[in-house]
C-alpha cells in the first residue's frame, strides 16, 4: 500500500493496566479505524486496525505514529515495543519505552551509503554480503544499528558520559555541543568551531603546540613556527561524536550510528612541521 505506514505495538506492564489497554483498542479494533479519546488531535489516526491481546496492528499515513503510541503508553502507564517499516519511503525502525524511558533505533538515508550497488550482478554489497534489493537489505542494517545502540558505550554517551580524544599524548574530552577540546583535569580548551577553524586551521587540520598544549595561528609561516608545533588532523564531526552530531542535526540520538560508530576514546592523527618541511624541501629539490 503506497506511503502507508505499517505498526505493531506491543505492550507489556501491570496486568490491570493491560486490561484497559485491551478494552479501549478492542472497540477501535471493531470499527478498524481511530485514536483513543484521550490522545491528542494532532496525532494521525490508526487504520486497518488489528488488535491482538497486548498487541495492535495497524496503518499510518507516511510515518509512524509515534506521538499517539507514548501518549497511550502514558494513559494507561505502559512500555511498549513499537516497530514500524514504510519500505517506499525507506522507514523502518522501532520505538521503545523501558521503564518509563523512550528510545528509538530507526534507518535514515545516510545508510544506504554503506552500500554499494553492482550493476554486473544486479545486487546490492553490504559488509560483505549481496542483498537482492533494497528491502532484503534494510531489516539487515536495523539490526546492526540496534547492536550498536545497545551497546554500554552509546547508553552511557546518551545518558552525558562525553568520549574523549588523545593529541599528541594529551587527553581532551569532546564537548562537539560547545565546539571544544576540553584537556582533562585542567581549564584549558581547544576551541573547534567555524571561526577557530578560520583562524587555527584549514578545514579540520590544526596547528598544536605540544608544550602550551594551545592552537597556534595558522597563518603564520611554517618555517616561523616553533619545534614543539605539529599538525593536528581532527575527525570529521560526526566520527568525533555521533550523538551530539544527531542532536545538532535535530535528529534522534542514534540516527548515524552506522556511519559513524561511536567510539570512547580515539586518537588525533599528528604530523611533524618538521616532517613536512623536510617533504617539501624533497618535492623542490624533483622539480
Amino acid at each position: 500500500m503506497a506511503n502507508h505506514c505499517w505498526n505493531t505495538v506491543t505492550f507489556n506492564g501491570p496486568e490491570s493496566s493491560l486490561l484497559q489497554m485491551r478494552a479501549c483498542f478492542s472497540k477501535l479494533a471493531d470499527l478498524g479505524y481511530g485514536l483513543p479519546d484521550f490522545v491528542g488531535k494532532e496525532c494521525g489516526v490508526f487504520f486497518d486496525l488489528s488488535q491482538n491481546d497486548d498487541t495492535i496492528t495497524y496503518h499510518t499515513r507516511y510515518d509512524p505514529n509515534l506521538n499517539a503510541v507514548a501518549q497511550v503508553a502514558e494513559h494507561f502507564g505502559l512500555d511498549y515495543v513499537h516497530n514500524f517499516q514504510e519500505l517506499n519511503m525507506a522507514v523502518m525502525g522501532e520505538a521503545t519505552r523501558i521503564n518509563g524511558e523512550y528510545g528509538i533505533t530507526r534507518l535514515i538515508p545516510n545508510d544506504l551509503d554503506l552500500t554499494t550497488y553492482d550493476p554486473a550482478c544486479d545486487h546490492i554489497a553490504y559488509n560483505g554480503q549481496f542483498y537482492d534489493t533494497v528491502y532484503d537489505l534494510f531489516p539487515v542494517l536495523l539490526s546492526d544499528k540496534k547492536v550498536l545502540a545497545a551497546s554500554q558505550a552509546v547508553k552511557e554517551r546518551i545518558a552525558g558520559k562525553l568520549p574523549h580524544i588523545d593529541i599528541a599524548g594529551t587527553d581532551f574530552t569532546i564537548d562537539l555541543e560547545n565546539k571544544r577540546l576540553v584537556e582533562t583535569g585542567s581549564d584549558n580548551f581547544l576551541e573547534i568551531g567555524p571561526e577557530a577553524l578560520k583562524k587555527n586551521g584549514n578545514g579540520i587540520c590544526f596547528i598544536y603546540d605540544r608544550d602550551s598544549r594551545k592552537l597556534i595561528n595558522g597563518s603564520n609561516a611554517i618555517q616561523t613556527l616553533p619545534s614543539v608545533a605539529c599538525v593536528i588532523e581532527l575527525p570529521y564531526e560526526g566520527d568525533l561524536d555521533p550523538v551530539a552530531f544527531a542532536r545538532a542535526s535535530e535528529l534522534y540520538d542514534t540516527d548515524f550510528l552506522l556511519v559513524y560508530p561511536y567510539r570512547e576514546h580515539q586518537v588525533c592523527g599528528i604530523t611533524a612541521i618538521s616532517e613536512i618541511l623536510a617533504k617539501t624541501t624533497v618535492r623542490k629539490q624533483g622539480l
